[in-house]
């Protein structure tokens, strides 16, 4: 079963993690709270524990489709770069074709980007990540 959690950092500056499309059973929710990004996503995944937990101990069912979670994240701007501090701000703006002093507004969630700008810093994630997953050594 295919999940997409979404990880957001919120105005009081924590990150939640939340599934806005999916009820489990249509009973059940995950979600996940904390000071980062990471902790977040942490959180959410314990919370599949929970919930498996307390619908076995309510149903005496096996939960056996939550063995085959396949989570696909989902990330606001601040979150992604919460997930993955090690990328430069300016040189991914650059990437984007984005200014990065308005990037590093995004990634602390100072400024909010519109639709275009969403599709550019996504854009440039998937050419990152697609040429990372190149490398050999």
């Amino acid at each position: 079963m295919k999940i997409n959690p979404v990880i957001e950092r919120g105005r009081d500056g924590l990150f939640s993690a939340y599934c806005p499309d999916f009820i489990w059973k249509d009973k059940y929710s995950f979600g996940g709270f904390g000071d980062t990004a990471e902790e977040a996503k942490n959180d959410f995944i314990s919370s599949i524990s929970e919930m498996r937990s307390m619908y076995e101990e309510q149903t005496g069912k096996k939960a056996r489709e939550l063995d085959d979670l396949d989570i696909e994240w989902r990330y606001d701007v601040p979150s992604l770069f919460g997930c993955f501090p090690y990328l430069n701000i300016s040189e991914f703006a650059n990437k984007a074709g984005i200014n990065p002093s308005k990037m590093r507004q995004y990634a602390c969630g100072a400024a909010f980007p519109n639709s275009v700008t969403l599709r550019k810093i996504s854009d440039a994630a998937h050419s990152i990540g697609s040429k990372l997953c190149a490398v050999n050594m």
